[in-house]
């Protein structure tokens, strides 16, 4: 997988939690949907959405999704990993999650619902802060 030309042929954008992402789809509020790559070696930031997300595997190296509870601040609680041996999982709203693609670039989709909003996300810096 040529990270390059997917990210040109598909015109993503930097997400701030890492990785790329483009969206796809929105229907009034209800849901939406991004296509998200994470490259090899990189980790996507904790975080947490107000809706249900959907993650689905399509191509290239595993992904692992880490959940951390739905407390203050992440608490690993449980590791799925996205592959062609699996290719959904679900991630209940208001769960902090981080992804890592341990051996090479990982080609997901998100849909979410009720549909992702940026105001309706939380990002847990580095430092603890929200």
């Amino acid at each position: 997988m040529n990270l390059k030309q997917d990210l040109s042929a598909a015109a993503m954008k930097r997400h701030a939690e890492g990785g790329f992402y483009r969206e796809t789809y929105r229907r009034d509020g209800a849901v939406s949907h991004i296509f998200y790559l994470l490259p090899a070696g990189e980790r996507a930031a904790w975080h947490k959405v107000r809706g249900d997300e959907l993650w689905l595997f399509h191509r290239g190296g595993p992904l692992t999704l880490t959940l951390g509870g739905t407390g203050e601040t992440p608490a690993e609680t449980a590791a799925v990993t996205l592959s062609e041996e699996n290719l959904s999982c679900l991630v209940p709203a208001n769960t902090w999650q981080t992804a890592f693609a341990p051996a090479g670039d990982a080609v997901v989709s998100c849909v979410m619902s009720p549909a992702f909003e940026w105001d309706e996300w939380t990002l847990y810096k580095e430092d603890g802060s929200l």
